[in-house]
């Protein structure tokens, strides 16, 4: 009779396993949206803007390169399943991060400003969980300071019922100044302020 039961148990959570593999746990949201992280990144006049994702696929590309040489394939599953669950949340606007390099004149050449913002739909991140956790990877000195003065920003609204939150930082004061000009149209509540360098 023991055996029988467990026998069953067995069979039963195998079902289960393998009904909720074949659950359908996509959602309708797209990078498109109106409500997608995406429509919350600013265009800046002078400023060069690049994705995140190229750093994040040059990390992993470096982490799984070096745990595959060295023998370690789960690190190099981890790292590929991170860039699988990350090209999941930009794909349904529930991330995404830019870089922003100040464009230097040749003539007149300065250190340039740079940052980077993330935006996160939170509602997106939640409804989309499911979906993104089990996606299968796809892969096997001028008007300038000379000093900068390196800024961040975070902060947090709602828009069309969702909570979107943001990130920022920057190595001078006019990128993050352009940041919250940006933001301020959705009334967050967050901080800002300078980062002392030691």
């Amino acid at each position: 009779m023991f055996k029988m039961t467990r026998l069953f148990v067995l069979v039963l959570c195998g079902i289960v396993m393998l009904s909720a593999c074949s659950l359908d746990t996509s959602t309708d949201d797209t990078s498109e949206d109106a409500e997608a992280a995406q429509s919350f990144l600013p265009q800046i006049d002078g400023y060069n803007i690049s994705s995140a994702d190229s750093i994040v696929d040059a990390l992993t590309t470096t982490v799984g390169g070096a745990a595959l040489a060295t023998g370690n394939p789960v690190l190099a599953v981890l790292a590929e399943r991170a860039d699988t669950m990350i090209d999941c949340y930009q794909d349904v606007g529930a991330a995404d991060a830019q870089i922003y390099v100040q464009r230097v004149s040749v003539t007149e050449p300065t250190i340039p400003t740079a940052g980077m913002l993330a935006v996160v739909n939170q509602s997106r991140v939640v409804d989309n969980f499911l979906h993104c956790v089990t996606r299968t990877p796809l892969s096997g000195f001028t008007t300038q300071s000379v000093t900068p003065e390196p800024c961040y920003g975070y902060g947090t609204f709602t828009f069309n019922e969702d909570n979107i939150s943001f990130l920022y930082a920057a190595t001078d004061g006019p990128l993050c100044d352009s940041f919250n000009a940006h933001f301020a149209q959705y009334n967050p509540t967050g901080d800002r302020g300078a980062l002392l360098l030691p």
